[in-house]
């Protein structure tokens, strides 16, 4: 395949001091080049004229302009060179170079016809001269010979004309490209060695000093080594892969991107097992890339993609090559412009942002949201590439217990007996020996894209001093402060957005596990207070209107289903989603927290129980129960193919018995705190789908964690996939749920027996 503008630009840059410019086959942007190299010129406004016909003396200037005679043109001629052009006619110097050079020929009754439009055959005959073929290479008549063998040069690539048709500029355009990136006749040497230039083809421009701290300004890094550039140098190919026209072997005067490669920029969003989320052009996909393709890192270094993924992150700009038939060629990628991590401290965020546009995407915690919707401690980063904020809202508090290696240079600290990492300087200056935050101080931790620890809010300034959540564990620990160790009371609470806290208390708060409580932080010490009762709001959930019953929901609402039993201090919780509880109609006494934003909007549920999904589900092996309302007994249970062994000593409020399926509530160190039998369809299922089960034609919703359990003759259980009972199966099957679905129960179990 003929790259002609590699030379063309190549020539441009050398000789006529223009700067880099992009690739492109449109004859226009060609003809433009060639007028600037005086190959051939527009009219006396600069017009190109590519549709207009091109004479005989016209293209005797252009081939001589193409040729190694271009500077042997003489102004001063004395002998007209043809009877029908005077020496003084415009083009008589290049007619005469072409004729005695034999580029090109009279008539025989010595007239050149400078005015007559030159044809196909004339102009390729005279371009094979300029490449050195004289006539004697040419086989068969005129004008067989000479077509046969431009044809063969590729030198009539792109030009639909046949011989005896007349040319436009437009076709000369190209017909000078193709012949410049041929090799002339009987050497190795393309014909734009006359302009002292060489070619360097296929190669992948690797990084530039804006992509790695091992280069000067004035070099690149690319895969057939390492090359001088100047400021015209366009620094953005990088990544790219196309021909260097080098001069002097060292200095590139241009690059050219390989044309209908497929090369396509994309900006990582996240990286997934067997490729990247990207961004392009505003969308959002998925480029699967295998571990073993080519991929050359910001160190200049080539390697394979399975060696460098783990250093991709959000922001990077990745390149990815296709080949024709759509397989990735190759890949390069330099870091990107992520900004951040930042603190919102104001209203007024975005004016912390640097170039950041009016239009910019935010996405909050997953959610596409509004300005306004960020919120005073969210951990905001800022992609210029992709005009997006990235807003987190995380936020764990805790007790500064301990950092690694050390508090004089922390990696790591420890709050509350859960590591975090920290990320930036801002956290580092706060945890570390110069800052402000001491062992044993009770700090919320704001965390950011990755959950490492982005800032820290102490009390004194914490805006979001009290926190609401269920409170599911307490107890007395040892607390080590930076000069003292000391026993304290503590309480452990998770939040309505599934974060787990732990405060240290001013008293024994065994009396409140399992309720819902708000906690007001004092100098570092929680003051915990039980939320008795049920919430001010109750109605219809509707998801897609943001709506429960007539007050408004956040987009981002935060919602908690939690099961306690205070008597026996046994309880769970999950989170929950919007779309499982939408449609249900929820009361007063479903809701047990509601808290609501500056706009009357609700940000945050603890539910009653509604969903069922904080419990384990599985079925009862064997089962010896006692007697009397409190059932006592020994059981063995599997759960999603866990088997273990348990007693309970009164707290099971159903009997069950050996093959039921059945309900778990497990304490805090998973031992059996409640077992409920599930209810049976005493019908058969007759059809599955993966998101439910069709009994006696009327179709029931299944867990998003059903489990299906096949159950041999001994009374063995193992385990199937619900793939395996979608299409048919040979067994009966029977569908155990908790609760009717449109309280918010699941089909919780599918028992598949052998008939």
């Amino acid at each position: 395949m003929k790259k002609i503008l590699s030379l063309l630009l190549a020539v441009a840059l050398l000789c006529s001091g223009l700067t880099a410019m992009a690739a492109t086959n449109d004859a226009n942007e060609m003809a433009t080049l060639l007028s600037q190299l005086n190959i051939m010129n527009g009219d006396g406004n600069g017009n190109l004229r590519l549709e207009a016909n091109v004479s005989r003396a016209e293209f005797a200037k252009i081939a001589v302009a193409s040729s190694s005679y271009k500077n042997s043109v003489s102004t001063a001629l004395q002998l007209s060179p043809f009877t029908d052009v005077p020496y003084t006619y415009w083009g008589a110097g290049y007619i005469k170079v072409a004729a005695a050079n034999g580029i090109c020929k009279g008539y025989p009754n010595a007239t050149f016809d400078p005015d007559g439009q030159v044809k196909y055959e004339e102009a390729l005959t005279m371009m094979l001269k300029v490449l050195g073929y004289k006539d004697t290479d040419f086989s068969g008549t005129y004008p067989s010979g000479q077509v046969s063998l431009a044809r063969s040069l590729e030198l009539t690539k792109g030009i639909d004309k046949s011989v005896g048709s007349t040319l436009t500029r437009g076709d000369v355009v190209r017909l000078v490209y193709n012949s410049l990136y041929t090799k002339i006749k009987d050497t190795q040497n393309k014909l734009i060695s006359i302009f002292d230039c060489s070619v360097v083809e296929d190669v992948t421009i690797i990084a530039t000093s804006n992509e790695s701290s091992t280069l000067a300004n004035d070099k690149i890094a690319t895969t057939n080594g390492n090359y001088f550039i100047d400021s015209s140098f366009d620094k953005s190919v990088v990544g790219k892969k196309g021909d260097l026209v080098v001069k002097n072997n060292d200095t590139v005067v241009a690059f050219v991107p390989a044309s209908g490669e497929g090369l396509k920029k994309y900006i990582v969003y996240s990286l997934l097992s067997d490729g990247v989320v990207v961004y392009n052009n505003g969308n959002m996909q998925q480029v699967t890339i295998t571990d073993g393709t080519v991929a050359y890192n910001k160190d200049n270094v080539k390697s394979t993609y399975g060696s460098i993924k783990s250093n991709l992150s959000m922001g990077d700009t990745i390149y990815v090559a296709y080949s024709n038939s759509g397989v990735i060629d190759y890949i390069s990628y330099g870091e990107g412009s992520l900004e951040g991590p930042i603190t919102v401290t104001s209203s007024s965020w975005l004016s912390q942002l640097s170039g950041i546009d009016s239009g910019a995407t935010i996405v909050r915690n997953g959610t596409k949201v509004n300005q306004s919707d960020v919120a005073i401690n969210d951990i905001v980063y800022y992609s210029k590439d992709l005009q997006m904020v990235f807003d987190y809202s995380n936020k764990v508090t805790g007790v500064y217990e301990s950092a690694a290696p050390n508090k004089d240079a922390p990696s790591s600290v420890v709050i509350s007996d859960v590591t975090y990492s920290i990320e930036g300087v801002t956290a580092f200056s706060k945890l570390s020996s110069s800052g402000t935050v001491s062992l044993g101080d009770t700090i919320t931790v704001l965390l950011g894209k990755d959950g490492k620890i982005a800032d820290v809010v102490t009390n004194a300034n914490n805006a979001n001093s009290v926190i609401y959540g269920y409170l599911y564990g307490t107890g007395l620990k040892e607390y080590k402060t930076d000069n003292k160790s000391y026993t304290a009371y503590y309480a452990k609470i998770v939040t309505p957005d599934g974060q787990t806290q732990e405060f240290r208390t001013d008293k024994n708060c065994e009396n409140s596990v399992n309720a819902i409580v708000s906690v007001t932080l004092d100098q570092g010490v929680g003051k915990v207070s039980i939320i008795n009762g049920a919430a001010n709001v109750s109605g219809v959930f509707d998801w897609s209107k943001k709506k429960l019953g007539t007050t408004d929901l956040d987009s981002n609402v935060n919602i908690l289903d939690v099961n306690g039993m205070k008597s026996l201090k046994v309880g769970s919780y999950c989170k929950v989603f919007g779309q499982r509880i939408n449609g249900l109609s929820l009361k007063g006494e479903d809701i047990l927290l509601a808290t609501t934003n500056s706009s009357g909007k609700i940000t945050s549920l603890i539910l009653n129980d509604v969903t069922g999904d904080s419990y384990k589900y599985g079925v009862i092996m064997s089962a010896t129960n006692s007697t009397g309302s409190m059932v006592s007994g020994s059981y063995t249970y599997d759960i999603a193919g866990t088997q273990k062994s348990a007693s309970t000593n009164g707290v099971s409020y159903s009997k069950v018995s050996s093959g039921q399926p059945a309900k778990f509530r497990l304490t805090a160190d998973g031992s059996i705190g409640n077992i409920e039998a599930l209810t049976k369809l005493e019908k058969p299922v007759s059809a599955v789908t993966q998101t439910a089960a069709t009994v006696d034609g009327k179709s029931y919703l299944l867990s998003d964690k059903v489990v299906v359990y096949l159950r041999d003759y001994d009374y063995s259980y193992t385990i199937l996939p619900l793939s395996d009972i979608e299409n048919g199966t040979p067994y009966v099957l029977h569908a155990y749920y908790d609760k009717a679905i449109d309280k918010g129960g699941r089909v919780r179990i599918i028992m598949a027996t052998i008939e």
